[in-house]
């Protein structure tokens, strides 16, 4: 007859496996390792995104200054239904006429930022790849997922909202506060119509048939890129609202420059 071996209170038995208990304490320590990373795994990638998205916006600023650089300073038009012709003027002061949108450009001013070191995907927030409606070519252009806010009309029909106009940077020496170039924050965004945000804790805010402030959607801000060169993220609460659109249909947001009308 085999004697069987001697065993303690809570020792393995022999066949080496875990018991009941052991199993729900490893499991119990794994879901909290996983509730304690995945805040983190998610704050990261946010961060690479914003990142990624500032940088994008620096690629942009960097090619319009060199554009500029080479027609005396000048900014070139951005109207996205200029002619070659048109977009080689050095002086703003006959104005085009017609519909304007910020976040379309010319295809002559599209195909600078590309010579100028522009990658394709720059031309949009990473958390607007993939919506089709951005980053796109048609008749009149290209629409971008950015504003660029330089080199608009600064005569004829006015961007304004509510009374209260922005200025565009028509030079490389003007205010070096105004606002160059922005992630497109927008109140009612056109296919589908809504509002549309760049900046969220979940990436892209896009609320189909509503009308709201970026902090009212749960926007976090926008980055704006400033005449100066540089770019500043600027949380919701404190970015301006102003026309997008030369018809004021389009609200959008963007850094609050001194250099603005005040609203009346």
């Amino acid at each position: 007859m085999c004697n069987k071996k001697n065993q303690y209170p809570g020792q393995k038995n022999s066949s080496g496996g875990f018991t009941l208990i052991e199993l729900l304490v490893v499991v119990s320590i794994i879901a909290l390792l996983i509730a304690i990373l995945l805040p983190a795994l998610s704050n990261a990638r946010r961060s690479a995104i914003r990142i990624q998205c500032a940088s994008n916006l620096k690629q942009m600023a960097t090619a319009n200054i060199n554009t500029a650089i080479d027609r005396k300073s000048f900014y070139p038009l951005s109207r996205r239904s200029l002619n070659e012709t048109q977009y080689n003027m050095d002086t703003y002061a006959n104005p085009i006429g017609g519909w304007d949108h910020t976040s379309w450009v010319n295809v002559h001013l599209f195909e600078d930022f590309v010579s100028n070191g522009v990658d394709m995907e720059a031309f949009t927030c990473p958390n607007r790849l993939g919506t089709d409606i951005f980053w796109e070519r048609s008749g009149w252009g290209w629409r971008l997922g950015y504003y660029t806010l330089s080199g608009r009309e600064s005569s004829g029909t006015k961007f304004t909202y509510n009374g209260r106009k922005w200025i565009t940077p028509l030079k490389i020496d003007d205010s070096p506060e105004l606002a160059m170039l922005s992630d497109m924050n927008e109140r009612n965004t056109g296919s589908p119509s809504g509002s549309s945000y760049s900046h969220s804790p979940e990436g892209l805010l896009w609320l189909v048939g509503q009308y709201v402030d970026p902090d009212e959607a749960g926007s976090d801000g926008g980055y704006s890129a400033l005449n100066d060169g540089s770019v500043q993220w600027v949380p919701a609460n404190e970015m301006g609202r102003f026309a997008a659109h030369n018809g004021g249909i389009r609200q959008g947001y963007w850094y609050d420059s001194p250099e603005y009308d005040p609203a009346p």
